[in-house]
């Protein structure tokens, strides 16, 4: 069954870019984090007067530089509505039939794809789009939202049917991933592009890569990995491995709605 990239990854809300000081307040909060583990104790009030200063204008570049990349993060997704809505099928006018012909005619129409599963050439249809994400990727690629420009970018691509161009960006994403969730969540989308492009080695490696990286306690996120093995095994007709994948799913996560995905999926093998 084919997951879109949206649907595997909640965790990548579009509905928060619409307000960039979401962003900006991340930064912070990150900030202040590393600076309450981190203190350092030495002699003479001068010399610690002096470490704070630079403490405090390395720290206030730091929030600057975020604060632009989430703005820009956030600019750019506007950018991505708009093209996108521009791609969306038309529906038309149902005739004037009355309330009740125009709800049957419409319940018996077919239903349009959404533009979310539609294939094209994204560079050419979100050309905006795409310099936007790039660009913000290459000036302010080490900020968070410069992590998450690779992964929604990377996601457009793999969406529409262009699974190679998004491995590099999710290559990319993993390395510069800010914390073991965003690591994982960034091999988990490489895996997704590798299995899309019927290389199943690749895609068991990124999967087990995320599954390494994501922390035992975040039970959405490794039943999904562990699924994604059993899966790319099936796909690739190696039903041993996949039985025993489906296993490792029911061990590690038992009673819970993955543990039931997998049984139902091992009692289909075949």
């Amino acid at each position: 069954m084919s997951t879109s990239f949206s649907e595997s990854f909640p965790h990548l809300d579009k509905k928060a870019l619409k307000r960039p000081d979401g962003f900006v307040t991340q930064a912070r909060n990150a900030a202040g984090s590393m600076s309450r583990q981190s203190r350092l104790w030495v002699a003479g009030l001068g010399t610690v007067l002096a470490i704070a200063a630079i403490a405090g204008f390395v720290s206030n570049r730091r929030d600057a530089k975020a604060a632009k990349a989430g703005e820009t993060l956030f600019q750019v997704h506007k950018i991505e509505q708009q093209e996108l809505a521009a791609l969306a099928p038309a529906t038309p006018a149902p005739a004037s039939t009355g309330k009740e012909g125009a709800a049957k005619k419409a319940a018996e129409a077919p239903q349009k794809p959404s533009v979310d599963s539609l294939k094209f050439d994204v560079d050419a249809k979100l050309s905006a789009t795409v310099k936007g994400y790039r660009d913000l990727i290459a000036q302010l690629g080490d900020t968070r939202p410069g992590f998450e420009a690779r992964l929604l970018l990377g996601g457009l691509y793999l969406n529409h049917g262009e699974a190679a161009k998004a491995v590099p960006l999710f290559e990319d994403a993993g390395k510069t991933a800010p914390d073991a969730i965003e690591k994982a969540s960034a091999l988990s989308s490489l895996g997704y592009a590798h299995e899309a492009l019927g290389k199943a080695p690749e895609a068991l490696a990124a999967f087990e890569a995320a599954l390494a990286a994501a922390p035992k306690d975040h039970a959405g996120l490794r039943g999904d990995l562990l699924l994604s093995v059993a899966r790319v095994h099936e796909g690739a007709k190696d039903l041993a491995r996949a039985r025993q994948a489906y296993d490792r799913v029911i061990s590690e996560l038992p009673s819970s709605e993955f543990a039931k995905a997998a049984e139902q999926s091992k009692l289909q093998l075949q």
